[in-house]
């Protein structure tokens, strides 16, 4: 399929300067984007309706009907979800809380702190991501 796109002069010379290859680049990430999606899609198969007992910051309590998939299997006290509406949903039952992602980075670092890598790199998986896990680091 031949595609016409539009950049800006300034950011089109850029890449030309830089040697950028316009229709690679254009293209993996095209690829990495159906990937996702499609990743996103098969998560939400599953999906259903999970109650959640959520203290609110108020001090109420109440019962949260959740309509999500869980993205990992469940391990200990944190369990991450993906709503039905794209959004990613993190309970935590030490506290009762629910927390909510718009974006895997922000999940990723939560997940991340308090999840095992292998629920961690699950989760990120079932959203069409790569997990990052820090390796190697000096302890300050």
């Amino acid at each position: 399929m031949d595609i016409t796109i539009y950049l800006p002069d300034e950011l089109g010379q850029w890449a030309k300067d830089a040697g950028l290859n316009l229709s690679q680049t254009l293209r993996s990430e095209v690829e990495a984007e159906r990937h996702r999606r499609t990743a996103v899609d098969q998560t939400l198969e599953s999906a259903g309706v999970v109650h959640l007992h959520v203290e609110g910051r108020d001090g109420r309590t109440y019962t949260a009907r959740l309509h999500a998939t869980a993205l990992h299997e469940e391990t200990g006290d944190v369990q991450a979800y993906l709503g039905e509406d794209g959004r990613v949903y993190v309970y935590d039952q030490r506290d009762s809380t629910l927390h909510t992602h718009d974006t895997s980075t922000d999940l990723g670092d939560w997940l991340a702190a308090y999840l095992r890598d292998d629920a961690y790199i699950q989760a990120m998986n079932a959203l069409g991501e790569d997990a990052v896990i820090d390796i190697g680091q000096a302890t300050g």
